[in-house]
């Protein structure tokens, strides 16, 4: 394989990735804090956070990756480049990792405790949430900076971010696999409440109509409203898409790094593993296309707030021609 002609293929996708990242979570983004309606719902603030996240990786991780590979840049500085692309990568993938748990943990609660919901997480406390769930992200990744007891092969490192196996371990489990498993059973939980709900309804509505003048004791069953349930099985798609472009990734790691004899010392410094890592990396960072433009697609209130955004633009535009 053409060592040369395979980096500027890394370097062309990593660019143009970066570019549609960007260019569609600063379009959500801007749409939803432009309409007070999406602005103001407290679930908003775990859907921004977790967008935002996102546009980190298009604005800062992804072209520092491609710098990073075309190595067009004064050796000295190749220290600071190596550490500006582990750090910014660990950040944003665990923090992708942690903010889809958010937003399970609010759909749960929006499922649950539908009655009280608005009153359990309001806007402040999610920004309190978000804040410390970024505090928590930020000092577990900048552990590798801290030149504790390491392997050969990390002191002989060039980068001053180096991660050890055990934090390595720790971070796959306890940021990745676990939030993995705990979104699974939210969202298993939630599914099964929503079923549940449906079926109480329907048994409801069908002894109303066979008995219109019969007033039923106790009324209609206290559920999550509409939205909510359009809300919830919209973020259940988006977190199988999450689920989708991560499991490669948890996967394969979390064999290099528990069982690294799993494969040969030459496969490590082979093409194949190149190859391998290359796409796992790249089938990662698709989630910051596909779950926004699926939240996009399917939010009834997006796509209203979306309408109403371009024809203000487009009136503003026609202002300015005019003038």
């Amino acid at each position: 394989m053409d060592k040369e002609l395979f980096t500027n293929f890394i370097i062309y996708i990593a660019v143009t990735l970066s570019i549609l990242i960007t260019l569609v979570n600063v379009i959500c983004i801007t749409v939803i804090l432009a309409c007070p309606k999406l602005r103001q719902k407290p679930p908003m603030v775990f859907i921004v956070n977790l967008l935002a996240t996102h546009l980190l990786q298009g604005v800062f991780v992804l072209p520092i990756y491609a710098v990073k590979k075309s190595k067009d840049y004064p050796l000295d500085l190749y220290p600071f480049v190596c550490d500006a692309w582990r750090l910014s990568y660990m950040l944003t993938f665990y923090g992708t990792c942690i903010n889809v748990l958010l937003v399970a943990v609010d759909r749960y609660v929006a499922t649950k405790y539908a009655m009280s919901a608005k009153i359990v997480l309001t806007t402040k406390r999610c920004r309190i949430i978000c804040a410390v769930a970024w505090i928590y992200i930020t000092a577990l990744c900048l552990i590798p900076f801290i030149p504790l007891e390491r392997s050969r092969s990390l002191k002989t490192s060039k980068c001053n971010y180096n991660q050890p196996k055990q934090w390595t371990i720790f971070m796959l489990m306890a940021n990745t696999v676990v939030p993995f498993l705990l979104v699974t059973l939210i969202y298993a939980y939630i599914i099964q409440i929503l079923r549940q709900t449906s079926s109480t309804l329907q048994k409801v509505n069908s002894i109303r109509n066979e008995t219109p003048r019969k007033k039923i004791k106790g009324g209609q069953p206290k559920t999550s409203s509409p939205i909510n349930k359009k809300l919830t099985w919209l973020t259940i798609k988006i977190t199988l898409t999450y689920g989708v472009t991560w499991l490669p990734s948890i996967v394969y790691y979390n064999i290099v790094t528990i069982a690294p004899d799993t494969f040969s010392a030459e496969f490590y410094v082979s093409d194949t593993e190149s190859l391998i890592t290359f796409f796992i990396k790249y089938i990662t960072f698709f989630d910051a296309v596909l779950a926004p433009i699926i939240y996009c697609h399917q939010s009834r209130d997006f796509r209203r707030a979306f309408r109403d955004f371009r024809a203000r633009i487009m009136r503003n535009w026609y202002a300015f021609g005019k003038q």
